[in-house]
Parts: C-alpha cells; structure tokens; sequence
C-alpha cells in the first residue's frame, strides 16, 4: 500500500503542476486555481498518511468530462490527462483491493 500511496501521490503532484494561477477554470466546479490546488493538496496530506476516505471523491475528478479533464482540455495537457487518468485507475483499484 505503500507503493501505490506514493504512486498516487505522484499523480497528483504532476496534475497539480498543470494548474497555475492563470489557468483557465471555467469547465471546472472551481472558482480559482488556487481552490483547486488546495483541495489537491488536502488530498496529498490525506494519502501521506494513508487516508483513504475520499479516495471514491477524488476518483470522480478524474473521470471523463469531470475536473481533471475538463481542466487539461482548456489548458492544453490533454494528453498527457489521459496518462494520468489510466495510471490513476490501477492504482485506485490496488488500494481499493488492499482495503477490502
């Protein structure tokens, strides 16, 4: 669980690096790009210390038309989204395995 903990924390970390102040928001359910990152990370902090309660939540940023995407859509890292998203889905299935 270890592993798959820094593994996502590194996803995180390299979606955040995509949202800078002047990043356009307006697809997304944030106000600010500053919100976002904050909420990121929340999330990072949760998953150093193997909390795992909102991973269900932050799955749901990133699924297809949801925050994570819509905000590389409009900020041009569309692609390297896709990456993240597919590295994300086996790592949230290796924690939700471990969980169990």
């Amino acid at each position: 669980m270890k592993e798959a903990s820094k593994q996502l924390i590194s996803i995180l970390e390299q979606v955040k690096s995509h949202v800078s102040d002047d990043s356009n928001m307006t697809w997304t359910r944030y106000e600010s790009a500053v919100e976002l990152r904050t909420e990121i990370n929340e999330h990072i902090t949760k998953i150093r210390n193997f909390d795992f309660e909102n991973l269900d939540s932050l799955k749901t940023d990133f699924l297809v038309t949801c925050t994570f995407q819509e905000h590389s859509i409009s900020n041009g890292w569309a692609e390297e989204f896709l990456k993240l998203a597919s590295e994300f889905d086996e790592v949230y299935e290796e924690i939700n395995k471990n969980r169990r």
